[in-house]
């Protein structure tokens, strides 16, 4: 779970503000089975009956059938999302959305540029944690020092946690 407006709806559910959730279909709840089980055993606990548009009242049958299926169409997808990535990858392409760092190549779908100045902040907290600093302090300091991400938000241990994912990708690169 984690969406925002489900945890909003479990949570009037538990404060007893509405007797039915209609959803056109199970998987607008959740393509996971676990979690898709885990609404319908709350609400029904509750007394709070769940209706999809052409399916009608939902019982347990129908939880497991559906929350089968949509946990293996969730999986088939990230199968081919990531069979997609690594095949651009080989073209010398990004793999998905813009890492801090880089920036698109206008009209060039997949090509990157480096940002020079995200770069110097990059080959920085390497630096640092090569040198034996924490990404928690490096972060403090960055913060500190008032470097952002893009948008203008602060986020530096957000920032770092994606860097450390990213750390091969980056490594291949001119950064260094």
């Amino acid at each position: 779970m984690g969406r925002e407006g489900l945890l909003r709806m479990l949570d009037q559910a538990r404060e007893r503000s509405f007797d039915v959730v209609i959803v056109e279909a199970l998987d607008r709840l959740s393509r996971d089975m676990e979690d898709l089980a885990g609404i319908h055993k709350r609400l029904s606990f509750l007394g709070i009956e769940i209706r999809a548009v052409h399916e009608g009242v939902v019982n347990t049958v129908l939880v497991g059938l559906r929350g089968l299926v949509g946990q293996l169409y969730r999986e088939d997808n990230t199968h081919k999302v990531r069979r997609r990535q690594a095949g651009r990858v080989k073209q010398g392409l990004a793999g998905g959305g813009l890492t801090y760092g880089y920036d698109a190549v206008a009209g060039k779908s997949g090509e990157r540029v480096v940002v020079e100045a995200e770069a110097q902040v990059i080959r920085r907290i390497f630096q640092e944690y090569v040198d034996g600093r924490t990404p928690r302090e490096i972060a403090h300091d960055l913060n500190k020092e008032r470097y952002h991400l893009r948008g203008g938000g602060h986020g530096m241990p957000q920032l770092l946690m994606a860097i450390s994912r990213g750390v091969p990708a980056f490594c291949r690169t001119s950064f260094m």
